[in-house]
């Protein structure tokens, strides 16, 4: 197995990477968090943007938008999360596996753990980042590499939070549940003999 993502945990001061990842609601309103980071016309270009894709922030669907001008990110990634009366059923790892679908490798991405009502508890933050991990995995350990092309470079995301001791914490239990099943998924690969 290649190694396929790199994983950061950082506080909530800066945001840099090529992709910005933001959750949203049925609302479509950027979360108070990520206003800030997202740049002047985000909300605007989101908006129609997603009319124009009939994209309406249901759960665990995408849209992918060029970055508003001025901002320091290439692409804005907005995930939905479904409305605030649904949020108790939304699968936090399915959604941390959304996510990875849309970045691509070789390229490094900001999340924002913020919904658009507050902060990520801990636990889903960890949920998201088990769901990453399993989404990122590949077993390329028998396939011929090719003379051409250097090895693919790792997907680098940064997870932003405001509780930073606390999402840590939980992302390590998270970390240690992923080695096992990626640990599971190479042997299931492995030749029988």
């Amino acid at each position: 197995m290649s190694q396929r993502l790199k994983l950061e945990i950082k506080a909530l001061d800066a945001v840099g990477g090529q992709d910005l990842v933001i959750l949203v609601s049925d609302k479509l309103a950027l979360p108070e968090a990520a206003q800030e980071w997202a740049g002047e016309g985000a909300q605007t270009l989101l908006t129609r943007a997603a009319a124009a894709e009939r994209f309406k922030g249901k759960a665990l669907a995408g849209l992918t938008l060029p970055s508003p001008e001025g901002a320091a990110y290439e692409r804005l990634i907005t995930v939905g999360v479904g409305p605030e009366d649904d949020r108790a059923k939304l699968d936090f790892v399915k959604l941390g596996g959304a996510i990875a679908g849309r970045l691509g490798t070789g390229r490094s991405a900001e999340i924002i753990l913020a919904l658009p009502e507050g902060a990520l508890e801990p636990k889903q933050a960890a949920d998201i980042a088990l769901g990453l991990r399993l989404r990122a995995y590949a077993f390329d350990r028998y396939k011929t590499k090719s003379k051409d092309k250097d090895e693919a470079e790792p997907l680098t995301v940064t997870l932003r939070t405001a509780d930073l001791a606390a999402v840590k914490k939980a992302v390590k239990t998270a970390d240690a549940i992923a080695a096992g099943v990626l640990q599971a998924r190479d042997l299931v690969n492995e030749p029988p003999n």
